[in-house]
């Protein structure tokens, strides 16, 4: 059962064994309406990785199947089209402490993951499509003109 503990702009997340991690993710964003936010920190262990690395006009994707220590975990909450987006990014080790990584596309819990977001409470980023694969970050929509700075 996931665990959720919401502290100011802190939001403590515990995934269980077997969750889909995006699928929790974005239950728990929707129920704390979290549409600002960068993901910190996360560990714990993850199979069924579907990785990519972006060439420019493609990714070139890679499913891990066994499971995984999930080193490094870190990404943003944004909203796209109204619902939680997250853009993450990992790292995974295997048994042989060899590290691979790069953009997650999906991913099953093995054992525990345990995250940390940083909220922007009252805020909303959006993702934004940047060309026929990419979607750019826009942590201030509501400008209209001149620097968001």
């Amino acid at each position: 059962m996931t665990q959720k503990l919401r502290d100011g702009d802190k939001l403590a997340i515990r995934i269980d064994h077997g969750e889909d991690l995006f699928g929790t993710l974005y239950r728990v964003a929707a129920e704390e309406s979290v549409h600002a936010g960068f993901v910190v920190s996360g560990v714990g262990m993850l199979r069924a990785s579907r990785i990519g690395y972006f060439h420019g006009d493609r990714y070139e994707q890679r499913t891990i199947e066994e499971p995984r220590e999930l080193v490094s975990l870190s990404g943003n909450i944004a909203t796209v089209d109204g619902k939680p987006h997250a853009h993450i990014h990992v790292a995974l080790a295997g048994r042989d402490h060899q590290v691979v990584g790069g953009h997650l596309f999906q991913a099953t819990v093995q054992v525990v993951n345990e995250i940390l977001v940083m909220v922007f409470p009252g805020r909303v980023f959006e993702r934004r499509a940047k060309g026929p694969i990419l979607r750019e970050l826009d942590v201030c929509p509501e400008a209209t003109t001149g620097s968001h700075l």
